[in-house]
């Protein structure tokens, strides 16, 4: 449902460190890291 798209959307704002939970869970979508 949509509002499970949600909650994974949430996790990218928690921190780089749930930046991997928020990939793996979250849409499949190419994104370039830059640090």
């Amino acid at each position: 449902t949509d509002d499970e798209q949600h909650e994974y959307e949430y996790l990218g704002a928690w921190g780089p460190r749930f930046d991997k939970l928020a990939d793996m869970y979250g849409p499949a979508e190419e994104s370039e890291e830059e640090e």
